[in-house]
């Protein structure tokens, strides 16, 4: 395990720029050129956070499944986050949403950077994702909004081992649809986007 990571990734976070053919590459195909440009007006900023942390001598992820009754992307697979509240920054909401869900403290946790916000057709939401890190992640889920949690490893998401692609009917068309194996669990969307861009900020050399 690299132990500096989040030192590393604080550093590589800092000087991050968006790179639309890195990021497009992990987003269902018949979306790709809503999602990165300017949101439209009835978009609702919302915020997730990827908290990487040591568990058995490697950097783990958690991910959590949606309850089948969720609003919104029921059942799917997704990192913990949510919709703004009124008068919350971005990274407030990160912190706040995975206190809820997880049960992990703010003050636990160090925020390393943002990665790059996209739209969300399905949802609406302009989603605003946040890297963080903690040395202890002592989870609680909270049944109404976490089904199960997955403790996914971070290697095979860095060495995109776990990447791979289907073809889906999505929106009256045939999309070709990226998502990342984990457990018994398809990892497509929004999660396998920002878990494809933090794959590419920790394989970038500063």
């Amino acid at each position: 395990m690299n132990s500096s990571l989040p030192d590393e990734l604080r550093a590589r976070l800092s000087l991050w720029r968006t790179d639309r053919t890195i990021i497009a590459r992990f987003a269902p195909s018949h979306t790709r050129d809503q999602r990165f440009n300017a949101p439209p007006a009835d978009a609702r900023p919302a915020a997730v956070l990827a908290l990487i942390y040591p568990r058995g001598g490697q950097w783990h992820v958690p991910l959590i499944v949606r309850p089948s009754d969720a609003k919104h992307h029921q059942g799917q697979v997704a990192l913990p986050g949510g919709a703004c509240d009124p008068g919350e920054s971005t990274d407030q909401t990160a912190l706040r949403e995975l206190e809820e869900e997880l049960g992990v403290p703010a003050a636990q946790v160090e925020l390393l950077g943002s990665l790059t916000p996209f739209f969300v057709p399905a949802s609406r939401f302009f989603v605003h994702p946040w890297v963080g890190w903690t040395y202890h992640a002592a989870f609680c889920p909270n049944p109404s909004e976490v089904a199960d949690l997955i403790e996914c490893p971070l290697g095979p998401i860095v060495d995109l081992s776990a990447l791979s692609t289907e073809t889906r009917r999505l929106g009256g068309q045939d999309a070709e649809v990226p998502y990342f194996a984990i457990s018994a669990h398809r990892v497509w969307g929004a999660t396998c986007i920002v878990l494809g861009e933090l794959a590419a900020v920790c394989n970038t050399k500063v």
